[in-house]
């Protein structure tokens, strides 16, 4: 399944992360999913496996990633985020 997401949704689903998650060296970790907040670049940093999401505003972001199936893993898992939350 292909997953998209929005900016909006990113910033919810740190929010999560950043509340229900444990601390890492880097930021919290939630349901596999590590994100942070770089205070230098005021941008929002979600990582796992794979892929790296950097989002600075609530209009665009921007994603590394070894290839599709790791991107859509990423948003598969902030997708479930958002949904059980």
């Amino acid at each position: 399944m292909v997953y998209k997401i929005s900016p909006k949704e990113i910033f919810q689903a740190h929010s999560l992360i950043m509340h229900l998650g444990k601390d890492t060296a880097l930021g919290k970790m939630y349901e596999g999913v590590e994100s942070s907040w770089n205070e230098d670049k005021k941008e929002i940093r979600m990582r796992t496996e794979g892929a790296q999401l950097k989002v600075k505003d609530l209009k665009r972001y921007h994603i590394d990633y070894a290839n599709e199936d790791k991107k859509n893993r990423l948003f598969e898992k902030l997708h479930k985020i958002l949904e059980e939350h």
